[in-house]
């Protein structure tokens, strides 16, 4: 994937709050991102598969029904759904004391700030784009 001029890089955001998804869409569109967002986990395999998306921000907890963690491991896990990096996030810091065991490539505390959430993405964008470059050549 490449992220010149061509396409704008494709956040997805999963988290049960509608309020925390408006945030984002407005964040993202003035970042010049494309943006999707879902208040569901369910079937995120299958829409990744089909979808192009550059980076993933998901939510830990949802209403005490799926784990973020499980989710975040299943993805990385498989060969068809590990191109991309995974940002975890919740507003309860020890849930991402040890991000990195479910494979995570970074995490967000909630609550945010634009500045922070800018500097993660573009950090994992860059690395992604060196790493395409170089398998490339």
């Amino acid at each position: 994937m490449n992220h010149s001029t061509l396409a704008k890089p494709c956040i997805l955001v999963i988290d049960d709050s509608e309020e925390l998804l408006e945030a984002f869409k407005i964040i993202f569109e003035k970042l010049d991102y494309e943006i999707i967002t879902k208040t569901s986990a369910d079937e995120v395999s299958a829409f990744v598969q089909n979808s192009r998306i550059d980076i993933l921000i998901l939510d830990i907890i949802f209403k005490g029904k799926i784990s973020g963690r499980r989710i975040c491991k299943e993805l990385k896990s498989n060969p068809l759904t590990n191109y991309f990096p995974i940002i975890i996030m919740s507003a309860s810091p020890q849930y991402l004391i040890d991000f990195r065991e479910c494979d995570a490539d970074g995490f967000i505390e909630k609550p945010f700030t634009i500045e922070v959430v800018a500097t993660k993405i573009n950090s994992l964008l860059e690395h992604v784009e060196l790493k395409q470059k170089r398998f490339s050549e």
